[in-house]
């Protein structure tokens, strides 16, 4: 979903999509008629197209991915009846991952991403049952999960089409791999002091805040994922060789 700030600028905006991504975009806007609307929300149900242009009626627009997020919820209101106090450590772990693994299968069913719903379970989850030692236990379980991980991202990254010139024009993807390292870094930090500023936060705060948010990896990657199997092949490709790029130089440079 993108969404403009007026509804004369969406026409703009789609045109400047459709030139990439072809008819596989929709408009909404209240200036639409029900005609038009009906026909806009079709395509989406039919998922005939994969982005959504629009004013502030678009956060409407039926996509699953949005309805993934309160199926998140629930799961997490469920893990927290499962899980009363007087659970055993062994036992809470074979109950959040049967019911991690059980919302992901779901999901595939779906075919939705379960990324989003998987942060909805654990916020949900953590806010009504004030507990965090459940997160401690998945820390202490999850590397294995997280090494297979980075082995399958790693099988898709094509080291040759970083000096490559014909994917993005004629800029190789290893000068926009550093550029957006370098662009990330800056917006992050100054995005952050300046928040920091307005709300007149503690001198540390201010300072350090924005190198807490440089790292990137898990789920940069996982995003990067999901954005390449949306778009073309060549495009999807690019996509993930520059985020994969991008996450080996901030591991390297710490």
């Amino acid at each position: 979903i993108v969404l403009v700030p007026e509804i004369s600028l969406t026409p703009q905006m789609v045109k400047r999509f459709q030139n990439r991504f072809g008819d596989k975009i929709a408009a909404l806007h209240s200036a639409l008629n029900d005609g038009e609307k009906y026909d806009e929300y079709r395509k989406i149900l039919r998922k005939e197209v994969k982005i959504v242009v629009g004013a502030r009626s678009a956060i409407f627009a039926p996509f699953t991915n949005i309805g993934v997020i309160i199926i998140g919820a629930l799961f997490g209101v469920l893990l927290k009846l499962l899980m009363p106090q007087s659970r055993s450590t062994d036992n809470r772990l074979i109950i959040s991952v049967g019911t991690l693994l059980t919302f992901c299968g779901i999901c595939a069913l779906l075919d939705i991403s379960p990324l989003l719903g998987c942060m909805s379970m654990g916020m949900i989850y953590t806010n009504i049952s004030q507990d965090d030692k459940l997160f401690k236990q998945l820390a202490y379980f999850s590397p294995p999960f997280l090494l297979l991980f980075f082995v399958r991202s790693g099988l898709n990254f094509d080291l040759s089409a970083l000096f490559s010139k014909n994917m993005l024009g004629a800029v190789p993807l290893i000068v926009i791999g550093v550029a957006y390292f370098l662009v990330r870094i800056v917006g992050k930090y100054l995005g952050a002091y300046l928040g920091t500023l307005t709300v007149s936060s503690p001198k540390e705060v201010r300072n350090y805040l924005g190198l807490a948010l440089i790292p990137q990896a898990s789920v940069a990657i996982g995003l990067a994922s999901l954005g390449a199997r949306a778009l073309d092949s060549e495009l999807g490709n690019a996509l993930i060789t520059i985020i994969l790029a991008a996450s080996i130089i901030n591991e390297l440079v710490g």
